[in-house]
């Protein structure tokens, strides 16, 4: 993957980490993103999958997720100076693991669905559609 999309990709994520955040009106500090101060503070970022999606990610016989999902969380983790957590689960877990706060969030061949866009923010890397 080039450089150029690699910054690209990031960028989208950082975009939907900070749409993703909750607003907290009784504190004094205004943070542009609660999630990312979470993530900055613990000093881990946490991505949720599946492990079970070749070659977006699978799960080696000794229990390693690796593919093309974790190597971009690994790339977003070292641009925002953190550790990457890999914290695998069943599919139909990931949204409600975001939603509670358990994951920072996920990469697992996620297709956008009316029904998923209305509980969570999604990146589209096509500028055309509308």
């Amino acid at each position: 993957m080039k450089k150029s999309g690699i910054i690209i990709v990031l960028i989208l994520v950082v975009a939907v980490l900070m749409g993703c955040a909750h607003t907290n009106g009784s504190s004094t500090k205004v943070s542009a993103s609660p999630v990312l101060d979470r993530i900055l503070q613990r000093g881990e970022l946490v991505m949720g999958t599946a492990g079970s999606m070749p070659p977006l990610n699978m799960t080696t016989k000794d229990g390693k997720v690796i593919g093309l999902e974790p190597d971009i969380a690994k790339a977003i983790a070292n641009a925002m100076g953190v550790n990457l957590r890999l914290k695998p689960m069943p599919f139909s877990e990931l949204l409600q693991s975001l939603e509670n706060g358990d994951v920072d969030m996920i990469m697992s061949g996620m297709t956008i669905t009316s029904r998923r866009n209305l509980k969570v923010a999604f990146v589209n890397e096509n500028k055309n559609n509308s």
